[in-house]
């Protein structure tokens, strides 16, 4: 797509320039143009009615006020043609814009020459379910992404729901509590999906009507740990549907083309939704070194840790588990594991790996504790609370090595393999799924330790 680039001198002060993208011919009207443009933080954008514009203002990514009204990702902002209106970027925050304006004929026919057009690629407003506030989550209409270059518009299919999700809906993600994530926020970071559309510029092996998984971590490239290959330790990082990257649960989302893998024809919709959970124990197993032979156990009968027994099955010696949910230690028994425990039963000193899956602070001691001398112990499960009784001396004296796992950047491909190949399957982890119209009750489901299915998902209906 070719896209015209100028400099639109000063409303707003020496301090910021508009960086507009005439898009002319891919709305609805030939009065209508599509700008996108990023105030820096304190700057002001001046609606002036003086200039016989209406326009429409979404909010990408960034913080601010429009008046007296507060703007995070995903508000909204309509300027009329006859009403002054003052756009503020917050102090420490920029404030990224999509702007479709309308304007006469006689301005509209001044703008640089027509460009192609995406004809597949949608434009208008599209459902989208999203948390509200704190304990409120809703489906509301919002704008549909906008194309960009490198872009790929994804219906996605199937949206599976995990712990952080729910932690975003009682307002005690991190995420939350540090400013990153803030409300209306659309959710949703494991998911499949069919591609609508492709913007130029975008991989050329991806193709309308492909399904696709989306990575949920979307690093810069550019930083200092990017360039060092720790692209998960990137200092910009983007999170599908955490923060600062709309999530999935929507009719469409727009991703970076290289941030997708293509899902083989044996992978259903159900199992590539587990894919990206997947790609994490897979991260975690490859920093431990789980090689055939290990004795290994799993702490938690979660999602995360049902895909650690059924690879730990396949891969290393024996897998024990320990749970508290009888549903979830019968599970693991039918994916191979040989022993299940309840909490404190497993044998001290016993395993060469342990994954840690629950996320329960006491399962961290717990895991020291049954790992054996010079064994690794992969803490994937993230404690909502300081661990308490952690003997430092012991882990030192014992040669214990401790592996935090922020997530499998670089295993997508790899987990739709096993999933192909019936290493890892999805029988029995996952939800009929719920639709969109139903995200309320598909929390409420999430909220039940009692439920029969580890996963719950949503399915974006026509």
């Amino acid at each position: 797509m070719i896209v015209n680039h100028w400099d639109v001198p000063g409303r707003v002060g020496d301090s910021m320039t508009w960086r507009c993208l005439a898009r002319r011919g891919m709305l609805h009207s030939e009065t209508e143009s599509f700008d996108q443009l990023r105030l820096r933080p304190g700057t002001e954008l001046v609606h002036d009615p003086a200039d016989a514009v209406e326009e429409l203002l979404y909010v990408v990514s960034g913080s601010g006020r429009a008046e007296d009204r507060p703007l995070t990702p995903g508000s909204v902002v309509l300027a009329p043609h006859d009403r002054r209106v003052v756009v503020t970027a917050a102090a420490d925050d920029e404030l990224e814009l999509l702007v479709v304006r309308t304007m006469p004929a006689e301005v509209s026919d001044a703008l640089p020459a027509r460009v192609p057009q995406l004809p597949d690629w949608p434009v208008g407003t599209m459902r989208a379910a999203a948390i509200l506030g704190q304990h409120e989550v809703s489906v509301i209409d919002a704008p549909i992404p906008a194309p960009r270059p490198g872009q790929v518009l994804v219906a996605p299919l199937v949206v599976g729901l995990c712990g952080t999700d729910l932690e975003l809906l009682h307002g005690t993600a991190t995420y939350v509590r540090d400013g990153r994530t803030t409300f209306p926020h659309v959710f949703g970071h494991e998911w499949v999906g069919r591609v609508v559309a492709v913007a130029d510029g975008a991989n050329p092996r991806i193709k309308p009507g492909d399904r696709v998984v989306g990575h949920t971590m979307l690093p810069c490239g550019q930083c200092r740990s990017c360039q060092r290959g720790v692209r998960n330790g990137c200092a910009a990082l983007r999170e599908v549907g955490l923060y600062d990257q709309q999530g999935a649960a929507a009719e469409y989302i727009s991703m970076p083309a290289h941030e997708l893998t293509l899902v083989p024809h044996e992978v259903g919709d159900r199992a590539a939704a587990l894919v990206e959970p997947a790609v994490t124990v897979l991260g975690g197993f490859e920093r431990a070194h789980v090689t055939p032979g290990d004795r290994v156990l799993v702490l938690g009968t979660g999602t995360i840790g049902l895909l650690a027994v059924q690879l730990a099955a396949r891969t290393a010696g024996v897998v024990d588990v320990v749970g508290v949910a009888d549903g979830g230690l019968e599970l693991a028994r039918a994916y191979g594991a040989r022993r299940a425990f309840r909490p404190g039963q497993a044998p001290s000193g016993g395993y060469d790996v342990v994954v840690e899956a629950s996320g329960a602070s006491p399962a961290f001691a717990e895991a020291l504790r049954a790992v054996d001398i010079g064994g690794r112990v992969c803490a994937i499960g993230v404690p909502a609370a300081p661990v308490d009784r952690v003997d430092a001396a012991d882990l030192v004296l014992r040669g214990i090595s401790v592996h935090g796992i922020r997530h499998g950047l670089d295993h997508y491909e790899r987990a739709l393999a096993l999933f192909a190949g019936g290493v890892l399957t999805e029988a029995g982890m996952i939800t009929d799924p719920f639709p969109l119209a139903d995200v309320a009750r598909a929390f409420t489901e999430l909220e039940n330790a009692d439920r029969k299915y580890p996963k719950v998902a949503l399915v974006v209906e026509d």
